[in-house]
């Protein structure tokens, strides 16, 4: 990436979505807008969960999903007044732990494996193969999982930077313990995006971290093209109906009207059941499911296949099943190995769920029963 000092300005963002939306598709490789204070920032058109400033002497400022400043210093900047309570970070940063398999998609869609160290997946886990194959050859270390790692090889490992999340699943203790320890980390909070373009956009903070702007802009601005597409074409077609769920300990877990499933199966030409309902915090009864879900064109089983990888599976735990209109016609689908960890392709993972909709089933990242 050019030198931050020479980023182009491109003057006061109007922050509405609509015309953000609008101006995704202009032909200018600019990331940055200009700010009251003269700084430019990073543009970002479905987030507000983070933010990027390039200040002076090649200083790049993050704000972090739990609102924690942190400032890129290279070898010789000063740190800049007014930042005494800022977290630094030496730049540039090259040696990373990730806490999370989103974290690993972020990294792929910039291409910076290089930088990863550790990780707190298992070998076996991963559907990316680079780190796979890092953990393998033995550039990539798995220090345990979140629950209990071991923090004397994260010390000895010395990350730059470790990944982590937070909200009502996240890492807070062991941020607790890296504070301790004297690690820095930082707050990345993509999959509570309830929008998948808003998930996906968090590739911008992350190329921000490792100077890869311009290659995390290029990969956003191509699958918003895509995503784009996939609306336009979907807009000329009927919608199907569309269940999204799954069984587990005799409840069923739905996706809520406001999440980012909801808003793929919008865009993708679908029309959710539980669009305009109150599902509370995202189960259901079985009785309940069933209801809402007898007539529904399609099912998406949204366990993995390793999980559940036939209907027959389904259905042995959750018999009343049988009876959906999706089941007997043969339109169910569930989610494939390398879902999870395919948040840089939030495009086609959409493209997937037009094709189930309106195409010939023929999808990369969903498993057909």
């Amino acid at each position: 990436m050019k030198s931050k000092k020479n980023l182009s300005v491109l003057g006061v963002l109007i922050l509405s979505f609509f015309l953000m939306f609008l101006t995704s598709g202009c032909t200018s490789d600019s990331t940055t807008s200009e700010t009251s204070s003269d700084n430019a920032v990073l543009e970002t058109e479905y987030t507000t969960e983070f933010s990027v400033e390039y200040l002076d002497n090649d200083i790049t400022k993050l704000v972090d999903a739990d609102d924690r400043t942190l400032l890129l210093v290279p070898e010789g900047a000063e740190v800049p007044e007014g930042y005494d309570d800022a977290i630094i970070i030496d730049a540039p940063v090259e040696n990373v732990m990730l806490a999370s398999t989103t974290q690993g998609c972020m990294m792929r869609g910039i291409d910076a494996f290089d930088a990863i160290t550790a990780v707190t997946t298992e070998q076996d886990t991963w559907t990316i193969e680079e780190i796979a194959d890092g953990i393998g050859n033995g550039t990539i270390t798995f220090v345990g999982d979140n629950d209990a790692p071991d923090y004397e090889l994260i010390k000895t490992l010395n990350p730059n930077l470790v990944f982590v999340y937070s909200g009502d699943y996240g890492l807070q203790d062991m941020m607790t313990k890296l504070d301790e320890l004297g690690i820095n980390y930082v707050v990345c909070n993509e999959y509570l995006e309830e929008d998948p373009r808003g998930r996906m956009e968090w590739l911008k903070f992350y190329g921000a971290i490792f100077d890869k702007e311009d290659q995390a802009q290029a990969t956003f601005d191509a699958a918003m093209e895509n995503i784009d597409t996939v609306v336009e074409e979907a807009s000329q077609e009927e919608a199907p109906t569309v269940a999204w769920g799954m069984v587990s300990s005799g409840k069923v877990y739905v996706a809520k009207p406001d999440s980012y499933v909801a808003k793929m199966i919008e865009l993708a030409g679908g029309d959710y059941i539980y669009k305009d309902a109150d599902v509370g915090s995202g189960t259901v009864t079985m009785e309940e499911f069933y209801a809402a879900a007898k007539d529904a064109d399609i099912l998406i089983y949204s366990s993995g296949v390793t999980y559940s990888p036939d209907i027959a599976y389904v259905l042995s735990n959750a018999p009343v099943l049988e009876g959906l209109s999706a089941v007997s016609n043969q339109k169910v689908w569930c989610l494939g190995t390398d879902y999870w960890q395919s948040l840089d392709k939030t495009d086609e993972i959409i493209e997937d769920l037009y094709s189930v909709f309106h195409g010939d089933g023929t999808v990369f990242h969903f498993v057909q029963y």
